[in-house]
C-alpha cells in the first residue's frame, strides 16, 4: 500500500487551516513577496515624498534583504509550518486551561489570597502541614483561627470549587438537624467508600431507598437488641483483654506496654460476635502466645523501655477487614480521593483483603439464609447477632410483599458495622487510656464511683473484678458517662463532618453555590478552643432560636481533659448533662452515627472492666506524646501505658 506523499498530506492540513490547497498558499506567498520586490523598486523620490518627516531612511538594501528573509520565512517545509500552528494552538490551549484551573473563589468568604493564583490552590499548604503533623483536618480547623472567621473557603482538590469550613457548633448543628433540604451527605463519602462498601447505608444519598434501609435495620440498634445480645458479646470480648492485660502485667514488671492493637483487635472481636453471633477469641490467643517470664529478653531491662509481645496466629478475617479499614487512609488525605483509592485497592494488599472478605461474609449470610428458610412457616431461630435481627425483619418484610434485601448490601452493610463499630471506638479507647493515666485523680474518681454505683467488693488487690453486663448498662453513674464525653471531645476521633449544599443557600450570611462542599469541624474553636465570634444577625432564625440551649466551656480549662465539665449539681444531686458544652463525636440529625447507640455501651461496659481491674500508670515523656495520626480515625501516634494494680 503507498504511503501518501508529503504534498498530499500537506493538502489536507492546508485546508484544516483556511487554504484550499498547497498551491493556493505558495501562490499567497509569491503575491506577498511580489508587493515587497515592488515596493523596493520605487524611486528614491518617491519614496522620500511617501516618508513622515523626521523618520528614519530605510534603504532599498535594506527592503530587498527583509523581503528576502519574509520569502525564505514563507518557503519553509509545510510540515514544519504546520508544526508551528500546531504548537501556536497547544501554547494558547495550555494558557487557557491554566485559567480555567486557577481557583474561583465565592464572594465573600475570606480566604488565603496568594492560593487563588496558583493551579493547586491550598494543596502545598495542606501537604506540607500534613508532613509536619499528620493531621490534615486539624489544618482545616486552623484556617479559620487564622483568618478569625468562622467560615472559609480553601481549595484542596485541582481544578475543583472551593470547599467551605465552618468552625462553629451552632451553625453545624442547625445544618445537621434542621437544615437538612439544603445540605445533604457530600460525595466524598462515596468517592471514599465507593471501592470497598459502595452498597452501604453509609454510602447513599438520603432518598427514599437510604431510609427504607435504615428502618430495616432499626432494630439492631433498639436497648433490646444491645442490651441483650450485643452487649453479652462485647463484655465477653472484655473480659477476654482483662485476662490479656494481667498476663502482659505480669511480664512487664512496671514497664511501658504498647495498648493501641490490643484494643483493636478486641473490639473487632466484639462486633464480629456482635454482628455473627460467634466470638473468634483473639485476645485468647494473644495471651497463649505469650512467653515464659524467663523466656524474656534480658537485655530490656530499663523499666522506662516499652516491652513488646507476639499476637500469636490470630484469624485471617482480623488481618483483612484492618487491611480494609486503613485502606482508606491514603484517599483521606489525597486531593483525589476516589482515584487514589480505586488504585490502593487494586494493586496492594486491600485486593487480597477484599477478596477474602467477600468470601468469609458471603458464606455467612448464605448460612443465616439457609436456617432462617428452613425454619420458614415456623418458629424462628433464637436471635443472637445482627444477621438474625436483620434477616427476621427480612422474614417480615417478605410476607408483606415486599421486596428483601441484596447479599451485596447485605454484605457491605455488614462490613460497613465490623470497620464502624471496632475502629472508631478502639480509636477513643487509645485516647483515653492515655489521659487516664495522666490524670490519676480522674481514674481514682471514676473507680470510686464504679464501686459505690455498683456495690463492687473486692477480696484482694489482684482479684478480678467482674460485673454484669447488665448492671453496668443499667444503672446511672453520672461520672462514668462524664468520663466517656470527655474521652470523645478531646479524642475528636473524626475531625470533621462533611455536607453538600442541594441549592444555592446562606451560611452565617455568606452565599453558598449549590453543589458546594461544607466542612464542620469538630476539633478546633468551641470544642477545644475558644469560639469565633459571629455577628448574630447573620446566623439563619432556625439557629438564632438555640442560642442558650448549649452551654459553652470554660476558656480557662478547655483544652484539659476534665469530665467535671459535664456533671450539674440540682435538688436531686450530681447529674450528668449531655448540653453542657459543645461535642459533636457522632455528627447529629438523620445522618448522624447509625452505631452511636452501640458505642456507647462498648464504652461504658469496657472501661468499667479497665478500671475496675487495672491502676493505668503514667509513662516517660517521649512515650506521652498526644501528636496524632490521621488515619481512617483521628489516633495517638503513641499509645503506651503501665499496667499496675489497684490499691
Amino acid at each position: 500500500m503507498r504511503s501518501r506523499s508529503w504534498g498530499s498530506m500537506y493538502r489536507v492540513e492546508a485546508k484544516s487551516y483556511g487554504l484550499k490547497s498547497y498551491e493556493h498558499a505558495a501562490h499567497q506567498n509569491e503575491h506577498l513577496c511580489h508587493v515587497l520586490h515592488a515596493g523596493s523598486e520605487r524611486s528614491a523620490d518617491e519614496q522620500a515624498h511617501r516618508r513622515p518627516p523626521f523618520h528614519r531612511v530605510v534603504s532599498p538594501e535594506t527592503i530587498k534583504m527583509a523581503s528576502s528573509s519574509l520569502q525564505a520565512i514563507l518557503s519553509f517545509p509545510p510540515n514544519l509550518t504546520n508544526f508551528i500552528a500546531f504548537l501556536a494552538i497547544v501554547v494558547v490551549g495550555l494558557i487557557a486551561l491554566y485559567f480555567r484551573l486557577l481557583p474561583k473563589a465565592i464572594q465573600g468568604i475570606p480566604c488565603n489570597e496568594d492560593s487563588k493564583r496558583s493551579v493547586l490552590g491550598d494543596i502545598p499548604k495542606v501537604a506540607a502541614f500534613v508532613k509536619k503533623y499528620r493531621d490534615p483536618y486539624k489544618w482545616m480547623a486552623t484556617q479559620c483561627q487564622a483568618m478569625n472567621s468562622a467560615l472559609v473557603q480553601v481549595w484542596i482538590k485541582p481544578g475543583s470549587r472551593p470547599t467551605v469550613i465552618c468552625a462553629d457548633f451552632r451553625e453545624a448543628q442547625d445544618v445537621l438537624i434542621r437544615r437538612t433540604k439544603e445540605f445533604e451527605r457530600s460525595d466524598f463519602f462515596m468517592e471514599v467508600f465507593d471501592n470497598t462498601i459502595k452498597h452501604a447505608t453509609i454510602s447513599m444519598k438520603t432518598d427514599d431507598k437510604f431510609k427504607a434501609l435504615r428502618r430495616a435495620l432499626a432494630d439492631t440498634m433498639s436497648l433490646t437488641f444491645i442490651n441483650n445480645v450485643a452487649a453479652l458479646q462485647v463484655f465477653d470480648a472484655s473480659v477476654t483483654l482483662v485476662e490479656l492485660w494481667k498476663a502482659k502485667r505480669e511480664l512487664a514488671n512496671g514497664r511501658p506496654i504498647p495498648l493501641a492493637h490490643d484494643l483493636e483487635i478486641t473490639l473487632f472481636d466484639a462486633m464480629w460476635a456482635s454482628v455473627f453471633g460467634n466470638q473468634l477469641r483473639s485476645a485468647d490467643v494473644m495471651r497463649k502466645a505469650l512467653p515464659k517470664k524467663a523466656e524474656l529478653n534480658s537485655s530490656q531491662s530499663s523499666i522506662d523501655e516499652p516491652i513488646t509481645f507476639q499476637e500469636g496466629e490470630l484469624d485471617p478475617i482480623v488481618n483483612a477487614v484492618g487491611v480494609i479499614t486503613h485502606s482508606t487512609e491514603a484517599a483521606i488525605s489525597s486531593p483525589l480521593p476516589w482515584l487514589t483509592h480505586w488504585i490502593v485497592c487494586k494493586v496492594t494488599a486491600a485486593r487480597g483483603a477484599l477478596k477474602y472478605k467477600h468470601q468469609v461474609i458471603t458464606e455467612r449470610i448464605a448460612e443465616s439464609r439457609a436456617k432462617y428458610t428452613a425454619k420458614s412457616g415456623g418458629d424462628l431461630p433464637a436471635m443472637k447477632s445482627v444477621v438474625d435481627c436483620v434477616l427476621r425483619q427480612e422474614e417480615k418484610s417478605l410476607k408483606k410483599g415486599e421486596a428483601g434485601l441484596s447479599d451485596a448490601f447485605l454484605e457491605d452493610e455488614l462490613t460497613a458495622f465490623l470497620i464502624g463499630g471496632h475502629e472508631t471506638t478502639a480509636s477513643v479507647f487509645q485516647w483515653g487510656v492515655k489521659y487516664l493515666s495522666d490524670k490519676p485523680q480522674v481514674q481514682r474518681d471514676l473507680r470510686s464511683a464504679l464501686t459505690s454505683g455498683l456495690n463492687i467488693t473486692r477480696p484482694d488487690p489482684s482479684s478480678t473484678v467482674l460485673p454484669t453486663p447488665a448492671s453496668i448498662l443499667e444503672t446511672p453513674i453520672p461520672y462514668l458517662d462524664a468520663v466517656i464525653e470527655e474521652m470523645l471531645r478531646m479524642g475528636a476521633v473524626a475531625s470533621g463532618i462533611s455536607r453538600q449544599a442541594t441549592v444555592d443557600t446562606t451560611l452565617l450570611g455568606y452565599p453558598i453555590p449549590k453543589g458546594t462542599e461544607v466542612f464542620f469541624a469538630n476539633a478546633g474553636p468551641c470544642y477545644k478552643a475558644p469560639a469565633i465570634p459571629v455577628d448574630e444577625s447573620k446566623r439563619s432564625a432556625s439557629s438564632r432560636e438555640r442560642k442558650g440551649k448549649v452551654g459553652e466551656w470554660d476558656l480557662g480549662d478547655i483544652e484539659e481533659f476534665r469530665p467535671e465539665r459535664w456533671l450539674k449539681e440540682d435538688e436531686n444531686g450530681l447529674r450528668f448533662d449531655i448540653n453542657a458544652g459543645p461535642n459533636m463525636a457522632f455528627s447529629a440529625g438523620i445522618r448522624g452515627c447509625f452505631g452511636k447507640r452501640l458505642a456507647y455501651a462498648e464504652a461504658k461496659l469496657l472501661l468499667t472492666l479497665i478500671v475496675l481491674n487495672f491502676d493505668l500508670k503514667p509513662v516517660p515523656p517521649e512515650l506521652r506524646s498526644y501528636d496524632a495520626n490521621v488515619m481512617f480515625t483521628r489516633t495517638p501516634q503513641q499509645c503506651y501505658v503501665r499496667l499496675g494494680e489497684v490499691a
